[in-house]
Parts: structure tokens; sequence; C-alpha cells
């Protein structure tokens, strides 16, 4: 029986070694040195406190995407309601709203440049009928007729906002 136990120990030192042998060869083909072992503990550390901030983390991306989202359906009310003011049925394109809008600018700056174009030939024309006025004196039914022309062309200019 002793036999059998020293044979049993004598198989068991020789596992032990051969183990040993295998796991220095396992930590040479890994590039194993001495002080792997603490900064392996080091990224373990590092990656558990990573682990417990990540739900904060989210929170803070899910509330940042929650505002982009709101910040985006804001975006895109404004452009129906821009649409919808200028006339736009909708069915442009970006880049054809884009031109439509530009085009509306355009006939808008041309309409106001004729109303100053209006407004100040109105002016001559009162001038005018003014002139008339002074000099004919108001001694006839002219100036009557330039008098009524020229408060009307007033009424018009007031009704007008000019």
């Amino acid at each position: 029986m002793q036999n059998d136990l020293a044979a049993t120990v004598a198989e068991l030192r020789a596992e032990n070694e051969r183990l040993k042998l295998e796991v220095e060869s396992a930590k040479c083909a890994l590039g194993w040195h001495p002080d792997s072992e603490q900064s392996i503990a080091d990224e373990i550390s590092e990656l558990r406190s990573i682990a417990r901030r990540a739900p904060e983390s989210v929170s803070s991306l899910q509330e940042q995407l929650d505002a982009a989202r709101a910040d985006s359906v804001s975006a895109f009310y404004l452009v129906a309601l821009v649409r919808e003011a200028l006339g736009d049925d909708g069915k442009r394109m970006q880049d054809e709203f884009v031109e439509f809008c530009k085009a509306l600018k355009a006939e808008r700056d041309a309409l106001r440049t004729q109303l100053a174009e209006a407004r100040a030939a109105i002016e001559v024309l009162r001038d005018a009928c003014q002139a008339v006025v002074d000099y004919v004196g108001g001694s006839c039914a002219f100036p009557d007729a330039v008098g009524q022309c020229r408060d009307a062309l007033a009424a018009k200019m007031r009704k007008d906002g000019v």
C-alpha cells in the first residue's frame, strides 16, 4: 500500500511539473512579464469603473437624443408653417423650395421698387397740380378740378398709407 501511495505521489509530482512547464510555455506565448499581473488587475479595475459609470452615460446620451429629436420635430414644424405661409403645396423638394423662396423675394423686391416709383410719380403729380392751382390763382373752374384731383390723390395716399 505504501508503494501504491509513493507511486501516486510520484505521479502527482510529475503531473505538477508538467503543468508548471505548460503554464510557463503559455506565459511565454502570451508575452507575460512579472509586472503583467498588476497591469491586468489595473485594467480590470478600470473596466469595472467604466461599467459602473455606463448607466449615467447612457442616460445622458438618451437625454441628448431626446432633445435632438424634439429639435428636429420643431424644425420640421417650422418648415411646414413657412411652406404654408408662402403658399407652397409641400410637393417641392428642398432645393426647389429654396428656389421658390428666392423667386418670391425677387418678386417682392420688384414690387417694392415699382411702389417706390409710383409714390415718386404721385408726388410729382401732386406738385404739378399745386403749381397749376398756384398759377391760375383760383379764378376759374380749372383750379377746382385740379384741387379735386389733388384732394382725391391725397385721400388715396392716406388710405394706402403713403
